[in-house]
């Protein structure tokens, strides 16, 4: 079969594109975890950055069910591997205990 680019194969060029996807979903969510880990020093009473607190850990956990999902699709899981549902996880759990110690 011949592709569009010369040396690579069709499951070669899925694995880039998969890859690539879950490493920018990987990234949004690290940096999201991120802001949730270092808010700032907000007061307790600040409602308006308790709320924005919330926020990033629902969009955290929300980019690990969807990284998530993407890493169990068979051909994903093929091309990938179950590990690159790791770094999801990870961060899916942090934005949960945050989220947790919010309330």
């Amino acid at each position: 079969m011949k592709t569009p680019f010369p040396g690579q194969t069709t499951g070669e060029r899925f694995r880039q594109v998969a890859g690539s996807v879950l490493v920018a979903l990987h990234l949004l969510n690290a940096a999201t975890v991120y802001v949730v880990l270092n808010d700032g020093q907000s007061a307790p009473s600040d409602r308006d950055g308790l709320g924005a607190a919330e926020l990033a850990c629902l969009l955290s956990i929300c980019l690990s069910i969807g990284a998530i999902q993407l890493c169990l699709r068979p051909s994903v899981r093929r091309a990938l591997g179950l590990w690159w549902t790791a770094p999801a996880v990870v961060l899916g759990a942090i934005a949960s205990v945050r989220l947790a110690a919010l309330f």
